[in-house]
């Protein structure tokens, strides 16, 4: 949780609006239970209970959503195994940041998908 609200504190210095959920089931329900295209992004990380990243990130493409297929879904891991970004990129995540994440890195990274 705690990478999650470091990312949120960075996204408000930039007047960037986040909503923090604690696991993938919840990730899923957020992103289901608001209309298509509220969501402009979603960070996922991949190590969650109840529901892992990749999980999360294959439901929310499943989904009926409108925008299911098109929402850039960003996968954090501390992992630096190659492998599981492959992983990541399999199941429907559009890119991996490595944690702790890079402040520039992240904002790179949100300038490549909503700009």
């Amino acid at each position: 949780m705690m990478m999650g609200e470091i990312i949120a504190t960075l996204m408000g210095y930039r007047g960037l609006e986040t909503d923090i959920v604690l696991d993938g089931r919840e990730a899923c329900e957020a992103y289901e239970g608001h209309d298509p295209f509220y969501y402009d992004m979603i960070f996922m990380d991949i190590q969650m209970p109840h529901m892992n990243g990749f999980e999360a990130a294959m439901r929310i493409r499943e989904s009926d959503m409108q925008d299911a297929a098109i929402i850039p879904i960003i996968a954090l891991s501390a992992s630096s195994m190659p492998e599981e970004e492959a992983k990541a990129l399999k199941n429907g995540m559009n890119a991996y940041l490595r944690k702790p994440v890079d402040e520039k890195e992240l904002f790179d990274t949100i300038n490549n998908y909503l700009i």
